[in-house]
């Protein structure tokens, strides 16, 4: 028998309750052949084309693609093959061209071929990594460098980033030379269909292996949940707290998107136009559906939209899906529903995010109520009207070149920085917190910076001792207000918010700053 050749496998791992017939999509017709002592084939129909760019290009044309045989062919093909491991007989999915598609999405392991690509490459041999960053848009990226290098090098940040995929080298090249991977598994080396399952057992026996928790541990602190099966159980549980009044899990509302509050009069659900609410609660969204069943389904189905104050149009719309938050425990694992997706969460994560945020300092400033007719802005100009502070909401002070920030919105004469926000949703109050860093690294480091904010101060409010190149952060207070219906002095936010604030303190600590969160409350009616 001749050596085998290199080939460049995409591989998947199937559930351990999926059996053998329940892999391949009930719609795909397949070419079915059994190959004895390794496994069986699936060919799809391979579908026959002709380019795209003959009939978008050359539409006009005469061009006989069938008589110059000028066609795509797209040949799709799916291996299943079982193999003795050391936990029992797994099914392995090898998978040709578009053979992925072939496969019933809820029949293979999730992270099968991330853990494995972790355990079996060099940690100072990483060349890409897919990431989804939580903080602030929610925005997925990629990062490439030059040259291998370790986590540090690609701007990680463990709290917030979820690892989509990764690529490095690996440490044993039997394995392959390089290796990457999320749900398969991809890799090169000499491999066919004779040692297959040798070469499979020792893939498993990686993938078993918790030895990635040497260097990548935090990659299990949150996972996005894409398994259909327990969306849908999640969503079930969700529905039966919200018609049961139940407090067991945390469910409420909050606007998805950051808004321009100052042109909001109010919000709308679906196509009830007789009320207009201020801010997004259940107990009005139950209000205005009270003859319909209120459940996940009826969230998907209505939009909720922004109402403009200056033109009384629709300028906000979005799925109440989306505003939709919950924290929910399901078999022992605790479950996070933001912005219209589930995430699994780290228990012991959980528990200390929620610690440290149980632990932030209240401040003791005193800022009054915000009354229910006001914005953002108004108030804040109204406190500094009526109060000690000095204003500089909407004063974005321009640092390196071409970025700007606001300092702050609120400032006393015992240098007390002071940020304000209503209370929205994750996305909203992580941008408010990544914001609130920027002007507490800048207004450190940057000379220019400072003397631009005095340049907008009353001579009473201007700050002293700033003219030279290192400032004591020990002698500011940065106050993060948050507006707020909420009856407790510690705000509740979003669990993803809770981790977002917990890395601004951890910065601004870091920095020497007196640190501390103050609610404002406001006058608005219902709380959730």
């Amino acid at each position: 028998m001749a050596d085998p050749r290199i080939n460049r496998l995409s591989v998947y791992l199937i559930k351990r309750h999926v059996l053998l017939g329940e892999v391949l999509k009930k719609r795909i017709q397949a070419h079915k052949i059994e190959i004895p002592n390794s496994g069986i084939l699936f060919i799809d129909e391979a579908r026959v084309n002709p380019p795209k760019w003959i009939r978008s290009f050359f539409p006009d044309a005469e061009i006989d693609y069938e008589k110059l045989k000028l066609f795509n062919v797209h040949p799709s093909a799916l291996f299943l093959t079982k193999v003795d491991t050391e936990d029992g007989e797994r099914i392995f999915a090898v998978t040709f061209g578009g053979g992925w598609q072939m496969m019933e999405k809820e029949a293979i392991e999730e992270n099968f071929g991330l853990r494995t690509t972790l355990n079996l490459i060099n940690p100072k041999g990483l060349r890409s990594i897919d990431k989804k960053n939580l903080s602030l848009v929610q925005k997925r990226s990629k990062e490439n460098i030059g040259k291998e290098g370790v986590v540090s090098d690609f701007g990680i940040d463990i709290d917030q980033d979820i690892i989509q995929s990764v690529v490095g080298k690996s440490k044993d090249r039997s394995f392959g030379s390089v290796l990457s991977g999320k749900d398969s598994l991809h890799f090169s080396t000499e491999v066919d269909m004779n040692n297959l399952k040798e070469k499979l057992v020792d893939y498993y026996k990686a993938y078993k292996s918790e030895e990635y928790k040497n260097n990548f541990s935090w990659i299990d602190q949150i996972k996005e949940v894409s398994n259909r099966s327990i969306i849908i159980r999640l969503n079930e549980k969700v529905s039966g707290y919200i018609k049961e009044n139940s407090q067991e899990g945390r469910i409420w509302l909050s606007i998805p998107e950051a808004i321009s509050w100052e042109d909001v009069a109010g919000f709308r659900y679906g196509n009830k136009k007789e009320t207009l609410y201020p801010d997004l609660y259940m107990a009005d969204f139950k209000g205005v559906f009270a003859d319909e069943n209120i459940d996940t389904d009826l969230f998907k189905r209505v939009n909720v939209y922004g109402i403009s104050r200056s033109k009384e149009n629709v300028i906000y719309s979005w799925k109440a899906y989306r505003s939709l938050n919950a924290e929910v425990e399901d078999n022992g694992i605790k479950y996070v529903l933001s912005n219209g997706k589930w995430y699994e969460i780290d228990t012991d994560f959980y528990n200390a995010v929620n610690e440290d945020y149980s632990s932030f300092p209240l401040s003791n400033i005193k800022l009054p109520d915000c009354p229910r007719d006001m914005n953002e802005s108004q108030y804040i100009r109204w406190v500094s009207d009526t109060e000690n502070y000095a204003c500089l909401d909407g004063a974005r002070i321009n640092y390196d070149t071409h970025s700007s920030v606001e300092f702050c919105d609120l400032l006393s004469k015992n240098n007390e920085i002071i940020h304000v926000k209503r209370y929205g949703g994750s996305l909203s109050l992580n941008n408010y917190f990544g914001q609130v860093v920027v002007s507490g690294r800048v207004f450190l480091t940057d000379l220019g910076f400072r003397k631009k904010i005095n340049s907008k101060l009353m001579d009473d409010y201007k700050l002293k001792g700033i003219e030279s190149k290192k400032i004591d952060a020990s002698s500011y207070k940065v106050v993060i207000g948050i507006i707020s219906s909420c009856e407790d002095e510690l705000v509740q936010i979003p669990f993803f918010s809770k981790v977002s604030i917990r890395s601004t303190r951890k910065m601004l600590e870091a920095f020497g700053y007196d640190v501390s969160l103050k609610r404002v409350i406001s006058l608005e009616k219902g709380v959730d």
